[in-house]
């Protein structure tokens, strides 16, 4: 917009200059064809008086000189599609002759200096070059030539010298004369005029030019400002969306949000509204400035069928913009805070899915602006997938901890039946190079199994009676399920690190090995089950009859599973 504004302002100046030009040249036209005139009608008494002198004198020289320049006088004065440059040369150019003719008639007079005067007038008046420097030398040169020649004798000058005393002479001398006044006088008002004329339109177009520029350079301002305020806009968006997209926990994403468009915007009040499952309702989440705490105790929530700002924001997914609230009608006057003069509503959204709204109030009218609106809603798409993001990990990590949960709960339950089938204590101990069952736990055993993580005593602790050896519980961990517990007994008054790693690293090596060994034994219990179930089958295909059946089934049952007793019972009547 600026650079636009430059180029009109360097336009306007240009055509100025043209302009300024065109009405110098026409000024200049204009004061060549009053010169024409004046020359033609004071030029014709000359031309008679001078042609009256020559027949006279029955001089054919002058007769040609005199009918020469009045006939170029004549022919530039009416022929106008001569160019401007032409006819002054020519209006100079019979001046010059009518010098020479003076000079001719009457030797060196005033007339004839007069006229060479008028050449150098009329060519320093008309024509803007420095062309009245040589001027002034061909008139020097042109009358050093004549005063040799009327010297030498080559002219004879006695024969055409007009007598100072006859009215023919002072006929002359009265009309140069005038017609030097009207030259010199004329061009001179009329120059004054039009300087005059030109300086007042020249000091118009620099008041209107100083006009456009003050104007330009407030626009300039304005620009400036307006374009520092969107390059901050911009960097605060990014800036905001940079710190948000790091977060994982909604709650603390969606506070932080709020508190930074505040305080980076300057915006007084600024709410977040998340919908339901069903997108019925929009609850608020989180909010900053006067009243929020209130509204958030109160777990306050719209209908996003109802009339209203945000409710039309959700429920049709478009930006809204109010710089006065006061003209508007659908303002939830529940929700806006006391001094709001003006909103701007960007819409949560994920494709074509409503997550919610962002809404932010001030307390001035006209502070929003276009771009606002897209830098908030630049910040809105942000969040809104930092959301969708939060919330799509915060339900595969619930998903994970209940996956987790079952498993645990499937491996305790696996360990328990396993151990309770077993019927006896698998406890085995290593002292002095002898392998035993005897086991003796130490008192911290039960400590280690109940937090599942490694407990050390050192000699003489309370619950390490020897005064020389230091022991170690190491708790036998599967997936968070504690197995049972490693108990080391180490010659000295502390443990070192790199053993206790060594017996952990063991310790969970065990614990898969255990697993592996229950699943083992787990599926070998099942293919002899499936062995004897056949095995059961087969037999009681054999029989032929409904009491063989019962017979054999009772018999393999008891003898195949260990039973101690195994009854199989009819029923005889459906109606008992």
């Amino acid at each position: 917009m600026i650079l636009s504004d430059s180029s009109n302002i360097s336009e306007s100046i240009e055509t100025a200059s043209v302009n300024a030009q065109k009405m110098i040249r026409g000024a200049n036209e204009t004061l060549l064809q009053n010169f024409l005139n004046g020359s033609l009608i004071l030029g014709t008494i000359l031309f008679f008086l001078n042609l009256y002198n020559a027949f006279q004198q029955e001089d054919t020289f002058a007769t040609i000189i005199v009918f020469a320049a009045y006939a170029l006088v004549f022919l530039i004065t009416f022929a106008r599609m001569i160019p401007y440059t032409i006819r002054v040369g020519f209006l100079t150019i019979a001046y010059l002759l009518t010098g020479v003719i003076s000079f001719y008639q009457s030797g060196m007079n005033a007339n004839g200096l007069l006229y060479l005067l008028i050449s150098v007038l009329v060519i320093a008046l008309l024509e803007e070059r420095g062309l009245w420097i040589l001027q002034i030398g061909i008139n020097t040169i042109l009358v050093s030539i004549m005063s040799y020649l009327i010297n030498t004798g080559i002219i004879e000058v006695g024969s055409s010298l007009v007598e100072n005393n006859t009215l023919l002479y002072w006929i002359s001398v009265i009309v140069n004369f005038t017609f030097l006044l009207i030259l010199t006088a004329g061009p001179i008002s009329q120059f004054m005029r039009t300087w005059h004329r030109q300086v007042e339109e020249l000091n118009l177009q620099n008041d209107q030019l100083t006009r456009e520029n003050l104007d330009l350079q407030a626009r300039r301002t304005e620009f400036e400002k307006d374009f520092d305020r969107r390059r901050l806009r911009q960097v605060t968006a990014r800036q905001i969306s940079r710190e948000i997209s790091h977060q994982s926990d909604i709650d603390k994403l969606l506070t932080d949000t709020v508190d930074l468009i505040r305080t980076q915007l300057n915006y007084q009040h600024v709410a977040i509204f998340i919908t339901d499952e069903r997108g019925e309702t929009a609850s608020l989440v989180a909010a900053t400035g006067e009243g929020s705490q209130a509204l958030l105790e109160r777990k306050y929530r719209i209908r996003v069928q109802e009339p209203g700002i945000i409710n039309s924001v959700i429920l049709h997914g478009e930006s809204f913009l109010s710089n006065n609230l006061a003209e508007e009608t659908r303002v939830n006057r529940s929700f806006i805070i006391p001094k709001a003069q003006a909103e701007l509503t960007a819409p949560l959204r994920i494709g074509q899915k409503m997550l919610g709204a962002l809404d932010v109030q001030a307390e001035q009218t006209d502070v929003f602006r276009d771009e606002d609106i897209e830098m908030l809603q630049t910040i809105a798409d942000q969040l809104a997938l930092v959301i969708d993001k939060a919330t799509q990990i915060q339900a595969l990590q619930e998903h994970v901890a209940n996956l987790e949960e079952s498993y645990r709960s499937y491996t305790r339950g696996a360990w328990t039946s396993h151990l309770a089938s077993i019927k006896e204590n698998l406890n085995y101990a290593f002292v002095n190079d002898t392998l035993s069952t005897e086991f003796e736990p130490f008192k911290i055993s039960e400590e280690a199994m109940n937090n599942g993580e490694i407990v050390t005593a050192a000699p003489g602790d309370e619950n390490n009676p020897d005064s020389d050896e230091s022991i170690m519980a190491v708790p036998i961990v599967l997936r968070d399920q504690v197995l049972g517990v490693l108990n080391i007994k180490y010659k000295g008054k502390e443990i070192p690190r790199d053993l206790t790693a060594l017996v952990s690293n063991a310790s969970d090596r065990l614990a898969l090995a255990l697993e592996n060994a229950r699943l083992l034994e787990q599926i070998q219990q099942r293919a002899d089950r499936e062995h004897l179930v056949g095995e059961i089958s087969s037999k009681l295909r054999s029989a032929t009859d409904i009491d063989s059946i019962l017979r054999t089934t009772a018999a393999e049952l008891g003898k195949s599973l260990g039973i101690d007793e195994v009854r199989i019972q009819l029923r005889a009547n459906e109606n008992k």
